[in-house]
């Protein structure tokens, strides 16, 4: 849940309420935090050919309409390089063709932790993403420490910007349940699905337990809603 709190009318200051808050997120075993308003999220922006979906993001940040800071536009083509300079937002091209583009996502995952992003948007980024991404999402999901329902909810919000419809939430489910089955049973498969890629792992997590929500991030992450909607 996100809730906005007007802080002019409390009797105690900003800093102490938000510390003192913790008694009570701890008690009920939540995660929580807090950021002070007007707050703009440090947002990449991964482009192709096509610049209509950046033209149009581009505005709606000019208009106030979307809160975000872009830190910087990244193309796998130099297509949108002319919209980035006459905004003077940095413009990263990254090849990625063939035997390019493991490497070329390494970079682009390099660039959004240099650069602390916090929003990923696909602005017609006609690339599938790759296992890397997918075994950093699936994670995420894991650290959250909720049952599986609400980690589920959580990943398709984050991803699709909606909740999922009962039935995305029972495909999702069963992919879970049969990702679960397949590499409890094989844990060398999950070891190895793990290995791919340029980075490295998250160690603290089962094995089995990542590779099956990877499939499930992977599977949502690559969704046309995610990847190619305006």
């Amino acid at each position: 849940a996100r809730l906005e709190i007007e802080t002019r009318d409390l009797d105690v200051d900003v800093q102490d309420f938000m510390d003192g808050f913790g008694t009570l997120g701890r008690s009920l075993q939540a995660d929580w935090h807090f950021r002070r308003l007007p707050y703009r999220m440090k947002t990449a922006v991964l482009v192709t050919k096509t610049d209509h979906c950046l033209n149009e993001i581009l505005w709606r940040a000019e208009l106030d309409e979307l809160p975000i800071e872009i830190t910087s536009i990244i193309g796998n083509r130099n297509n949108c390089r002319g919209i980035a300079e006459r905004t003077a937002i940095p413009f990263h091209e990254i090849h990625m063709d063939g035997e390019l583009r493991e490497p070329g996502f390494a970079r682009i995952q390099q660039l959004l932790i240099e650069q602390d992003v916090e929003l990923i948007v696909l602005a017609r980024f006609m690339q599938i993403i790759p296992d890397d991404f997918c075994r950093a999402y699936a994670g995420r999901i894991l650290h959250r420490g909720d049952d599986d329902l609400a980690k589920l909810r959580w990943a398709f919000l984050e991803a699709v910007s909606r909740e999922p419809n009962p039935t995305e939430l029972r495909i999702l489910h069963a992919a879970l349940t049969r990702e679960r089955r397949r590499y409890a049973g094989d844990p060398a498969a999950a070891l190895k699905i793990l290995g791919v890629g340029e980075s490295l792992r998250d160690a603290s997590l089962p094995a089995s337990e990542h590779a099956a929500w990877m499939q499930v991030a992977t599977l949502i992450l690559n969704l046309s809603e995610c990847v190619m909607r305006n």
